[in-house]
């Protein structure tokens, strides 16, 4: 389906449809990896191209290069052999679900989801040619709002290196003002899931963006 899905000799993908995917891992979880990718834009028709690489050269190159976005890739065989047991409530029958039949429904849902507050997803590559399943997401640039520290148990923000540092953090903590801020927008992204009868389940800092 894609010709231009491309990966490299340990068999990260590098390439696929307009993302270039980058060697930055962002996370990685029982289901997926999340790696850094560019997505390109289309480019304009030849005469475009010429009257704006005259106007507005700087627009052009930012363009070429490409906006940031998080991709996760699953691998569709190892989904389909993850698999669980659930009774539906109604009938009391038993079945079997894998864990690719969840992460479409996790796409169908992120697909109707609109909100300020939830990551938009923007699109789903779904390769024939290959076992891979991509979700390209916004990219969060500052990542997890904190950090479970293993060493001592407990929740830092850590900023990445050379970032500069968010306002209201003391010695890895935010202060009352600042987390009052965070707790509402966290709030007003659950509140709209619950109004569309989403349950989210997997509420943690890891998870907030």
């Amino acid at each position: 389906m894609m010709d231009d899905e491309k990966f490299d000799d340990f068999g990260n993908v590098v390439r696929v449809g307009d993302l270039t995917v980058l060697d930055e891992t962002l996370g990685s979880g029982a289901f997926a990896t999340v790696r850094l990718a560019r997505r390109h834009k289309p480019k304009d028709n030849a005469n475009n191209g010429m009257v704006q690489k005259n106007q507005n050269h700087g627009k052009e190159e930012a363009e070429e290069n490409g906006e940031l976005v998080a991709v996760k890739v699953f691998s569709k065989s190892l989904l389909k052999r993850m698999r669980t047991m659930e009774r539906n409530s109604a009938t009391r029958k038993v079945r079997v679900r894998t864990a690719l039949e969840k992460v479409e429904r996790e796409i169908a849902l992120m697909k109707a989801m609109r909100h300020p507050n939830i990551v938009s997803l923007l699109d789903v590559i779904d390769s024939e040619e290959s076992d891979s399943l991509y979700m390209v997401l916004e990219y969060m640039p500052r990542g997890e709002i904190m950090t479970y520290c293993e060493e001592n148990g407990t929740f830092r923000r850590i900023d990445k290196p050379g970032a500069q540092p968010l306002e209201g953090v003391i010695d890895g903590h935010f202060d009352e003002p600042h987390a009052a801020l965070y707790f509402v927008d966290i709030l007003h992204g659950l509140a709209y899931l619950h109004q569309n009868g989403i349950c989210h389940r997997d509420l943690k800092p890891e998870n907030i963006l």
